[in-house]
């Protein structure tokens, strides 16, 4: 086993050869809490410690960089017994993460903080009503939600330019008088320094989103200066109950580019009009404005080029909107509960629509090629009954149009290559689709109860060359066969299917969509070598017993999980990533855990993303022997690599492993020499057709 071991870290070494080998996402079993002197803590499979209790009692406190001759990585949790009297802490180099360790320590009032720190976690010092000065190192990213909430004396802060992003509350309700922002800061969170005692903010130009009353209450801010030239995308109004807010006249509040909000009631039947010159109105403008409904029309301004997220949510008066061509991004549910309004236009250059315009009362629309994504863009515009898509359109996202009750034919451009699922689910007019182009995705259930699909005949259903549904599931036979044109099968085709019993999957086929055959009497499966994508639960809850796996790419999580009649499995070597809980997982009818399937076996090749999972999850790992003369590395192919690594062999570099010399012997000499690995290379050059 030693010898076998070294000849595997040999050639990675020496060789530098890749093997399709991909990091494997498995969440290991909960490691059990262990105690250490004063300290409580769990260690992980890589050897690190996180603590997660404290007994001491002492006044001055110091973490260790080490516990057991583990290296601490991290505090999580309140882990002090002690907050009463707890007034010093010194955290070790070493420590990476400070997540709700001393919440609640009321007599802290000296901190110092490692180098190595990364992470001030959520409600770090939260509460520590005597801590007055804290020295952030250089190295900060996150300093997160609550960090320093409730920390009533603390009048100074120097955040490092290291910090990109500062949480919800995270020193709401400090006495923080003068704030210097970092220069490479991105994120602001909800209420980070509400009701502080701030003067003035320079916001920099790194920064691209504000949360909503992020400094309000701050009731001493009086300046406020914007970047000139970047966009900053801010939720709802950051600066509320300010001396500067309050300074503000009634209707709309601008500050420089900016429409933050609007001050006051809006009368009955208002007209809204913004003035030239916005370029961005932001998040939820409207929210803070008693009856909102009465809005019956809005102007935007030339200069626009940001509608923020629900700015129009719900106002139900509102019968039409001329978006100018000046806008380039409208924001998730802009116009979602719009009820009155019929008619509306996307300007090219807007690339999203996620929910913009769900619920409203949308009669027709007509989609650009620049926009890439509109999750649930139109969904439930029971009005809606015309869609024109541009030519050049590559998208139609998940739940697009679902429950247009209105809309009867879908003529969709050659040009799309993905369909998300759901995308005209449960439009109930639908009686003609229209597609003669070819797709590279089509999701779960896309035209799942319209009258188009219940008139396709009994069997297969197409659209192009993707399977997208099985008309009379309740009739299936217990075996099919794929016809030979098939390239992609749609997610949930075969879904709960139960009479399913065997199915051939013919070569070509390139995507196997999620859930395809979930909670179907699927007994075994063989996969295509031409299969690129095996999606998320495609096989889970089946009583599936047969599994063999010779495509490529990735395999979704838990795609077989909780198949309880499957012990064993074959995967390919190039297969380079596999999810979480994909195999020998099932569910414990005692507690409703997920546990690992004792005895689980699988079948694989050395050094690939198979092996590595196995040994994750503490499976038993049966090596297959790649039967392809010059296959050396057992790639499943003959390359370069493998005469390198004959090469190496014929050195004395290397050990080889016996079982695989014979597929070395490519010119059947009986003896693996430098002939051998000349024979490979010409042959890899196409100066040989084969090693006959």
């Amino acid at each position: 086993m030693f010898r076998r071991i070294l000849s595997i870290m040999l050639v990675v070494l020496l060789i530098t050869v890749t093997f399709a080998v991909s990091t494997v996402s498995v969440t290991a079993a909960n490691p059990q809490p262990q105690t250490s002197g004063d300290f409580t803590y769990v260690r992980y499979s890589d050897g690190a410690v996180t603590i997660i209790g404290c007994s001491s009692k002492k006044a001055e406190l110091v973490i260790p960089a080490k516990i057991d001759g583990y290296p601490v990585s991290s505090l999580r949790g309140e882990i002090m017994d002690n907050k009463k009297s707890l007034k010093s802490v010194i955290i070790s180099e070493g420590i990476k993460t400070v997540s709700g360790a001393f919440e609640g320590c009321k007599k802290l009032e000296t901190v110092v903080l490692p180098d190595s720190l990364t992470t001030i976690g959520l409600s770090a010092f939260e509460d520590c009503e005597s801590l007055k000065n804290i020295n952030i190192p250089d190295g900060v990213t996150l300093i997160d939600t609550n960090a320093f909430s409730g920390c009533l004396k603390l009048t100074s802060i120097d955040i490092p330019n290291s910090v990109t992003e500062i949480g919800e509350y995270a020193f709401s309700g400090t006495e923080i008088s003068v704030l210097d922002l970092p220069d490479n800061l991105v994120s602001i969170g909800e209420h980070a320094f509400s009701a502080t005692k701030i003067k003035e903010i320079i916001i920099p130009e790194s920064v691209e989103f504000i949360g909503e009353s992020a400094f309000s209450n701050c009731h001493y801010l009086e300046t406020i200066k914007l970047p000139e030239d970047t966009y900053i995308n801010m939720s709802g109004d950051p600066f509320e109950l300010t001396p500067w807010y309050e300074a503000q006249p009634k209707g709309i509040i601008y500050l420089d580019r900016y429409a933050i909000d609007y001050k006051g009631d809006i009368p009955y039947g208002a007209d809204i009009v913004f003035k030239e010159g916005t370029e961005c109105i932001v998040s939820g403008i409207l929210d803070s404005a008693l009856y909102s409904d009465f809005v019956s029309s809005v102007k935007l301004p030339e200069s626009l080029k940001f509608i923020g997220a629900s700015a129009f949510k719900e106002c139900t008066a509102i019968e039409s909107i001329v978006i100018p061509d000046s806008v380039e991004r409208i924001d998730n549910f802009a116009f979602e509960g719009c009820k009155s309004l019929k008619s509306a236009n996307i300007p090219d250059g807007v690339t999203k629509l996620d929910y913009v315009f769900r619920y409203s009362g949308i009669e027709s629309i007509s989609i650009p090629d620049s926009v890439t994504s509109m999750k649930e863009a139109f969904g439930n515009c029971d009005s809606l009954s015309e869609v024109t898509f541009a030519d050049g359109i590559k998208e139609i996202s998940d739940y697009a149009f679902s429950d247009c009750d209105m809309l009867q034919t879908v003529e969709l451009p050659s040009s799309v290559e993905t369909i998300g699922g759901h995308a005209f689910s449960n439009c109930k007019a639908l009686a003609e689709v229209i597609f003669d182009g070819q797709t590279e995705y089509i999701g779960s259930e896309v035209f799942e109860k319209t009258p188009w699909l219940n008139s396709q005949p009994e069997g297969f259903v197409y659209l192009g060359d993707t399977l997208i549904a099985y008309n009379g599931i309740d009739k299936i036979p217990s075996t099919l066969v794929l016809p030979d044109n098939t390239k992609a099968i749609a997610g949930s085709v075969f879904e709960g299917a139960k009479a399913l019993k065997r199915i051939t999957i013919p070569s070509g086929v390139l995507v196997i969509n999620d859930h395809a055959f979930l909670r179907s009497g699927l007994e075994e499966i063989v996969v295509p070598e031409t299969v690129c994508y095996i999606g998320i639960g495609v096989c889970a809850n089946t009583p599936v017993e047969s599994v063999v796996i010779n495509g490529s790419g990735t395999i979704g999580h838990q795609a077989f999980y909780s198949c309880y009649n499957l012990m064993s499995v074959t995967i390919s070597a190039n297969i380079d990533e596999i999810g979480d809980y994909a195999f020998g997982v099932v569910i414990n009818p005692e507690n409703g855990n997920s546990q690992y399937i004792e005895d689980f076996t699988i079948y694989g090749y050395v050094n690939s993303c198979a092996e590595v999972y196995a040994i994750n999850c503490g499976f038993k790992f049966v090596e297959i022997i790649s039967d392809l003369t010059g296959d050396v590395n057992q790639d499943q192919k003959v390359s370069v690599k493998d005469a390198t690594l004959i090469q190496k062999y014929v050195a004395g570099l290397i050990y080889v492993n016996p079982n695989i010399l014979d597929f070395a012997d490519v010119n059947g000499d009986n003896k693996v020499n430098i002939k051998d690995a000349t024979a490979i290379q010409k042959y890899v050059a196409g100066i040989i057709d084969s090693f006959a």
